[in-house]
């Protein structure tokens, strides 16, 4: 039987899914015309197990039942190994002009976005340029902060939150005028936002989440590289896994089907709020990027092959540094949430902001990968729910 993609019309909301599975699906929605599988897809589709197509057909349903219910906008991909087992979308892009979100969509990462920057880290250690133990004055100058502040700084302690830092996203950006944020384009740019910033803790001394560290680790990166931090990303990372639709695009340029974010207010309930003036002007080193749910299922694919970094260098990014100081979040390592699950260990990152959630698992003892990328700033429940429908021992 051909592979087909179909695209359902539920309660308002737009449900697309490709897949062997959802060809021979029941449903009680009007069928309209998709864009064919690609390649791609129909060869990573056409091995489903009987219980994987039972799987995706849950996938189906809960994502469903999500979206009927307004609790999610966005798309999904649940994978195993190269195996595309399910993927899907609902909701729109812009509510403004009615467009609707895509499988291709592009959506806001938000903190997904710290595992590029660890990897760029990572590539430079690999390439014997910089150590995870150099201190920040290596690389940074005293025009950003005191020299005897950046003498106390490893990059590690930037990699694992715990350099003592603060979180320059909700102290300084969300913060500033608008119009002030429109003239940041390129690193250099967010200096006068740092000045007179002080360090929060002493180095070393305790687990503290910082976009400022990841922000620092930009500037690292140009330095031991001798290339712009962006360009960095792009030609060392998405160009080599194949992320053709990811970037830290300006969101005062046009960019082709590209996701608005949205949030509620008691004045604005059911998400009708739009996050154009909360989120800076283009993804930093801490975040705030654009992908899909496919070039991130590259990403992953290329990361664990080792395409991208060392396997032994993955593997100490992988190693909880966070020494059960995050109270209520994931285990840290170097870049990366690392927990345990009913399927075993877990890497990944979740991302948040005003108007965005997402959340990437590479289940590595069991072989799944699961993305979810929202624009709505509650994807809520979602991912653990589709972690709950993934079988608890590998299939033999």
């Amino acid at each position: 039987m051909g592979i087909k993609k179909l695209l359902f019309i539920v309660s308002g909301a737009v449900l697309f899914f490709s897949g062997y599975s959802f060809a021979s699906a029941q449903v009680s929605a009007q069928l309209v015309s998709a864009t064919p599988v690609g390649a791609e897809t129909q060869d990573k589709t056409a091995l489903l197990s009987t219980a994987e197509t039972q799987l995706a057909n849950n996938i189906r349903a809960l994502l469903q039942d999500k979206c009927q219910q307004n609790q999610f906008s966005g798309a999904i991909l649940i994978a195993k190994g190269e195996r595309l087992i399910a993927d899907g979308v609902c909701g729109q892009a812009n509510k403004r002009y009615h467009y609707a979100n895509t499988i291709d969509t592009k959506f806001n990462i938000a903190s997904i976005g710290k595992m590029l920057t660890a990897v760029a880290i990572a590539q430079l250690a690999d390439a014997g340029k910089l150590s995870y133990d150099d201190k920040l004055s290596q690389y940074v100058d005293a025009s950003w902060y005191p020299k005897n502040v950046l003498d106390k700084v490893t990059i590690r302690q930037l990699l694992s939150h715990r350099a003592g830092f603060g979180d320059m996203l909700s102290q300084q950006i969300t913060h500033a005028p608008y119009i002030r944020l429109l003239f940041l384009r390129e690193l250099e740019d967010y200096k006068s936002l740092l000045q007179g910033d002080t360090l929060k803790a002493e180095p070393g001394s305790r687990f503290a989440y910082s976009n400022t560290g990841y922000f620092l680790l930009g500037l690292v990166i140009q330095k031991a590289s001798g290339e712009n931090f962006f360009s960095y990303i792009r030609e060392h990372i998405y160009q080599p896994a194949g992320m053709l639709n990811s970037d830290s695009y300006f969101r005062d340029e046009p960019v082709d089907n590209m996701a608005t974010g949205y949030f509620s207010t008691p004045e604005a309930p059911d998400f009708s709020k739009e996050n154009n003036f909360y989120i800076p002007l283009r993804g930093l080193p801490f975040g705030a990027g654009y992908s899909t749910v496919h070039d991130l299922w590259r990403f992953t694919t290329a990361l664990q092959s080792g395409k991208l970094i060392k396997k032994a260098t993955l593997q100490l990014h992988l190693t909880d540094n966070s020494l059960g100081q995050n109270a209520g979040g994931r285990p840290y390592g170097l870049g990366f949430q690392v927990w345990n699950s009913a399927l075993g260990k877990v890497a990944g990152h979740s991302g948040s902001l005003r108007g965005v959630s997402g959340d990437v698992a590479m289940y590595l003892d069991s072989g799944y990968t699961m993305i979810v990328l929202s624009n709505y700033d509650s994807a809520g429940s979602l991912p653990s729910q589709l972690e709950g429908l993934l079988p608890k021992s590998a299939e033999k």
